[in-house]
């Protein structure tokens, strides 16, 4: 029998039936959270300087137009109240709605220019537009019997010796555009017509009816649990078309209007139903087949996560690109300690440098193109360090946040002036290239070799002070630099320290004197008394070499100045190394050499063979 009743702020039609007992369920994926999968757009992400928990829409808007009313999601810090976070909303001439637990959030009218104001407060974590979700529908022409077999769910359906495993008895909630009940592959059996969409809960105050209009989320269902063994024996698509779980009984929870339009608020009331209720209805999966039209930030700490190897296939996928501003360092450190390899990436700082930008560091980036300024004192910050603090946050979000819109303004800029093909060369070597680096075993010292303002001496003491700072980073795991940079230790070796407060005038930290100062002290005098090192002499090329080489760096430093670029970007080093040790002598062989990099080859090859005689 079926009831219509009214439960908090939803309207639910629910059908009671006898339920069997539970079997495990043969879904893939438990999706637990809305990730807005839209990307940042040049004309979203453009706006001058706004609190970083605003999103870029939103900062925008109050730009061009700061008395417009807007629905927004005001998100709460820990510890403020929600009586609290209504008198700031108020305070800024907004009204405030509903109390959206999930994510300790509360929905508001207020003005753009009061929503940007009120994200300033620090009781606010973010403030967000209530964005619409873009709309989908698919048509079942493309549809194809093979679709079981191919996410392999008809092996725990069949699995030999064992309880097959088809969802029976699990409760699967659809948070769509509602389901089509009615339709005969929701029935539970063949000769039972009670539909297996044992409740329809409407949460979109717009929707007038709890039934699937638009029918996307009947789609999504079907795929889901869908059924077609339970038609009637005449009916010709009769055991065409299974879903991954055919015996799962399904929850409608309709987030959309009937033509399909939904608002991140209607999804995450929809999901805080889910929650709510997950009870009620053995729910253990929860459907979101749905896309944000705006993008928002979301910070994971990886030092919270005990297994980082879900990321390994993303890395390598060729069919998703991977966006970094300035890549060589993460590909190195991810490479040697978690084993990733890589495919398809942009990098925003390689771009830059292809355009020939004079400045590429991220923060002088985003100043030129979203006029946003960031505080660099967080880049020497602890990052090991937990809790991370407030501004540390909103630092590490800032990272990232304009880096999609960021990576699009760029690549039409590659396109324009037709270097996007250079730029690809580069972003596709960074994957290839694999250089694990050497343990230093303290013969950083050799960087001081070749200075004629070091005396030998110095050098000496150097020698031992590298020597025990390379062996104290080895041990923590980090850069030498992170321990005791190059010119402090060289100012070290000209000060002669006898005692710790003695460091401290030469600008060590109380930190690096409290954790480190002792064995300083004690390398000095080691490296004061020891024999005198000698320079370590490179040895010299041989002169035909030079001359190559000579000839190369004229040829692209020429190059180099047409375009307005940096001399290794119109060829790298690695390269001026093998043709200058050994020149090629037929087209053939400068491809070999240049193999990862085709636009190369096909805009310089015949100049650098005429260049060294082939």
């Amino acid at each position: 029998m079926s009831h219509t009743y009214s439960f908090g702020p939803w309207s639910i039609r629910r059908t009671v039936v006898a339920l069997p007992a539970l079997a495990l369920v043969a879904l893939a994926t438990l999706i637990a959270a809305l990730a807005p999968a839209a990307r940042t757009t040049a004309g979203s992400a453009a706006v001058s300087a706004a609190p970083v928990n605003v999103t870029p829409a939103l900062a925008a808007l109050a730009k061009r137009d700061p008395a417009a009313r807007v629905r927004v999601i005001v998100q709460l810090r820990p510890g403020l109240s929600l009586s609290a976070g209504e008198r700031l909303i108020r305070s800024r001439a907004g009204a405030p709605g509903r109390h959206v637990r999930i994510i300790n959030a509360l929905d508001a009218r207020i003005s753009a220019a009061g929503a940007v104001a009120l994200a300033t407060d620090r009781g606010i974590k973010a403030v967000s537009l209530d964005a619409p979700i873009a709309s989908r529908s698919i048509s079942t022409a493309n549809l194809k019997t093979s679709f079981d077999w191919s996410v392999r769910a008809t092996n725990p359906w069949n699995n030999a010796g064992a309880t097959a495993k088809t969802g029976k008895g699990v409760g699967v909630a659809v948070v769509d555009t509602g389901i089509d009940g009615s339709l005969p592959d929701f029935r539970t059996s063949q000769t039972n017509a009670t539909s297996r969409v044992v409740a329809s809960v409407v949460v979109n105050p717009r929707a007038t009816t709890p039934t699937d209009r638009f029918g996307h989320g009947t789609h999504v269902a079907g795929l889901i649990a869908g059924n077609a063994w339970h038609r009637p024996s005449s009916d010709p698509s009769r055991g065409d078309y299974i879903g991954a779980a055919p015996d799962a009984k399904l929850i409608s929870i309709k987030a959309s209007d009937d033509h399909g339009l939904a608002t991140t608020l209607d999804v995450i009331y929809g999901i805080q139903f889910a929650v709510d209720h997950k009870a009620d209805y053995n729910l253990r999966v929860v459907n979101l087949s749905l896309e944000s039209s705006l993008a928002q930030s979301y910070l994971i700490d990886p030092l919270e996560l005990k297994d980082l190897s879900l990321l390994a296939p993303i890395f390598s996928n060729p069919k998703i690109e991977k966006v970094f501003h300035a890549a060589e360092y993460d590909l190195i450190c991810l490479r040697r300690d978690f084993g990733f390899s890589f495919a398809n990436l942009f990098d925003t700082m390689q771009a830059a440098r292809v355009l020939g930008y004079p400045a590429v560091g991220l923060d002088r980036l985003l100043g030129d193109k979203f006029k946003i300024q960031t505080d660099k004192r967080h880049q020497k910050a602890d990052w090991g360090a937990r809790p991370l603090t407030p501004a540390q946050i909103d630092y590490a979000r800032l990272d990232t946040h304009y880096l999609f819109g960021l990576r699009d303004l760029l690549e039409t800029e590659l396109r324009e002036r037709d270097r996007l093909e250079l730029a690809r060369d580069d972003f596709a070597r960074a994957c290839r290239l694999d250089e694990p680096r050497e343990k230093l075993n303290g013969s950083s010292w050799k960087k001081f070799s070749g200075r004629k303002d070091v005396s030998l001496r110095e050098l000496t003491i150097l020698a031992e002070l590298c020597h025990r700072r390379d062996g104290i980073a080895e041990k923590l795991d980090r850069p030498p630099f992170k321990v005791i940079d190059d010119n402090l230790l060289l100012a070290i070796a000209r000060n002669s320290p006898e005692r710790e407060i003695d460091l401290a005038g030469i600008g060590l930290s109380p930190r690096q004197i409290r954790l480190w100062g002792g064995e300083i002290i004690e390398a000095f005098r080691r490296g004061a008394e020891a024999p005198l090192m000698k320079r370590d002499q490179a040895k010299r090329p041989d002169d035909a070499i030079l001359k190559r080489l000579d000839k190369l760096k004229t040829w692209r430093k020429k190059i180099a100045q047409e375009l307005k670029v940096e001399s290794d970007v119109v060829l790298p080093k690695t390269y001026m190394t093998l043709f200058a040790e050994t020149p090629p002598q037929s087209m053939h062989e400068v491809e070999n050499v240049m193999a990862d990099s085709p636009w190369r080859v096909k805009t310089y090859g015949s100049q650098i063979l005429t260049l060294l005689g082939g």
